[in-house]
């Protein structure tokens, strides 16, 4: 799970749903603001009473009327919640579209990612992707040279949201991680991760899964 849900959420949505999404707040704030504007102008009701009656409304909680209606007032709140049920048939479809959309692209993100990783061959496999990796990751893609990352949070780095860079997300020291990065079709290994028995640990078990891999690795 991402640190920030709602971060990775805005992240992986397009910009028609966070059209809809402001819409949709819009189209709320209009409604409050045009029924309580709307109920002291016909009744001369004071701002709290009207904005008591267009909430009571718009959320039909049904606590009963702040004044005794008249008919002019009764016929502007059948069109009030009339407005109000469109906006929040909207509203809700946006949210859930919200929602939906942001799991469905990070899912097909995803497979893409792992169809490509599938397909690397001769490729280095940088894990951690900090300031150190981040600068190993920029020079093998401006030399061309293939490469995946091996992170266990990506979107800590801004690389993570470059859908060109071939990530796997996991925990570098775990045999499954780096079989996910195709380990036994890489040609070399750059370690990166801060702490030294870390990057030792990952060494003893890459040697184990590959024997003639290229281990390059940074001191603490």
């Amino acid at each position: 799970m991402p640190a920030d849900p709602a971060a990775w959420l805005f992240g992986c949505v397009d910009t028609r749903t966070e059209i809809r999404f402001a819409i949709a707040v819009c189209m709320t704030v209009t409604l409050v603001a045009e029924g309580t504007i709307g109920y002291a102008l016909i009744e001369g009701w004071s701002l709290n009473d009207s904005l008591y009656m267009t909430v009571i409304t718009i959320t039909t909680v049904g606590y009963g009327e702040a004044q005794q209606l008249s008919e002019s007032v009764r016929v502007f709140t059948i069109v009030l919640l009339l407005c109000s049920i469109a906006t929040a048939g909207y509203s809700a479809s946006t949210v859930i579209s919200f929602i939906f959309e942001g799991q469905i692209f990070q899912l097909m993100r995803d497979r893409r990612m792992n169809r490509s990783i599938a397909n690397l061959s001769d490729h280095y496999i940088i894990c951690g992707c900090g300031v150190v990796g981040k600068e190993v990751a920029l020079k093998f893609l401006a030399a061309g040279v293939p490469f995946v990352i091996i992170e266990q949070d990506p979107e800590i780095s801004e690389l993570g949201r470059d859908e060109s860079i071939l990530f796997v997300e996991g925990d570098a020291e775990e045999e499954e991680t780096l079989t996910e990065a195709a380990i036994e079709r890489a040609t070399g290994l750059v370690l990166t991760l801060r702490q030294d028995e870390s990057n030792v640990f990952v060494v003893m078990t890459a040697r184990q899964m590959c024997s003639d891999l290229t281990v390059v690795a940074r001191a603490a």
